[in-house]
């Protein structure tokens, strides 16, 4: 009987420590995938737009989803010719605060993030904030988290005649070659002339970051 209290006694003490394992595993991917949601905007903050392509995973079935477009950017390729447009044609575009939910696979390869976040945009010199929702499936290579689906939209309450003119501004500019407004070369480098660059770039910074995580880029630690 006594013999059988131990083996019990073990068997808990087992499942305790594994659990405990299993948290703090738990938390520290929680951590780093709100690491990469911050460097996200960051990046986009600054106008970074070669660590926002950087993000995306280097895959054929990466996708992004954005307000007022009618089919999905499917693919890294098409993720990074759309985002260099996107920052050429916004004069400035900050992510002010928000909140996240992750969601983590039992593996703990895989997570998934819903989001509310403001968000303020200047266009032609017109300061407009509204609220966005974002939801996100992130994924992790060789201890690194990139994103794998990003889906953004205007919340309810504010789409229709704010996102048209947003929309309508964006088109103008690149239509009308109106580009007065539009950010400096100094903080677009290498863009739109020399895209090879920046497409290489990600590429050695995400093969060198899965084989050797410990020397990946300081934001993706």
């Amino acid at each position: 009987m006594t013999y059988q209290k131990l083996l019990l006694a073990i068997f808990i003490l087992l499942l305790s420590v594994n659990g405990c394992v299993k948290i703090d595993e738990i938390e520290k991917s929680e951590l780093k995938v709100k690491q990469t949601l911050e460097k996200f905007s960051q990046a986009v903050n600054e106008n970074d737009v070669k660590t926002v392509v950087f993000l995306f995973h280097k895959d054929s079935s990466s996708v992004l989803l954005f307000p007022g477009e009618q089919k999905q950017i499917r693919g890294w390729d098409e993720i990074k010719w759309f985002c260099i447009d996107k920052f050429k044609t916004v004069e400035s575009i900050k992510i002010l605060q928000g909140n996240e939910i992750i969601q983590l696979s039992p593996d703990l390869n895989t997570a998934w993030v819903t989001s509310v976040r403001k968000v303020q945009s200047i266009l032609t010199e017109e300061k407009i904030e509204k609220l966005v929702n974002m939801s996100a499936v992130l994924v992790k290579r060789g201890g690194v988290w990139f994103f794998s689906q990003l889906h953004l939209s205007v919340a309810t309450s504010q789409a229709g005649e704010v996102e048209d003119k947003i929309i309508a501004t964006m088109d103008s500019a690149i239509v009308e070659g109106d580009d007065k407004n539009l950010p400096s070369d100094e903080s677009l480098q290498d863009v739109p002339g020399d895209t090879l660059k920046i497409e290489k770039t990600a590429t050695a910074k995400q093969d060198t970051a899965v084989k050797k995580n410990n020397e990946k880029p300081d934001y993706v630690n």
